[in-house]
């Protein structure tokens, strides 16, 4: 959502200010967690790891957890690849995931 190369006004508080609001929005662009991501839902984790494919192919940049059935902690229990996120629990808990 990065704001197209805005033109100069002529005024330099006014361009100064139009380049702060386009480093603001490359910011929040870079945030949206939702942009480009895969939603995985009825994931069912254990205690035991388990290698969740993202479909992403590419190493993920982040993931989280939108929903849950269960009081658990997810955590990722070693390195992402191009194809998976090893995760595990802290109880069985089905899950749905958002990964970018």
């Amino acid at each position: 959502m990065a704001l197209p190369g805005l033109p100069k006004t002529g005024n330099d508080a006014i361009d100064r200010a139009l380049a702060q609001i386009e480093r603001a929005m490359a910011v929040l662009d870079d945030a949206n967690i939702w942009r480009n991501a895969t939603v995985l839902k009825d994931v069912v984790l254990t205690t035991t790891a388990k290698d969740v494919a993202h479909g992403l192919n590419r190493v993920p940049q982040r993931w989280a957890v939108i929903d849950r059935n269960a009081n658990a902690v997810v955590y990722r229990s070693g390195k992402a690849t191009a194809e998976s996120i090893p995760l595990k629990a802290s109880a069985t808990v089905t899950v749905t995931l958002v990964i970018r």
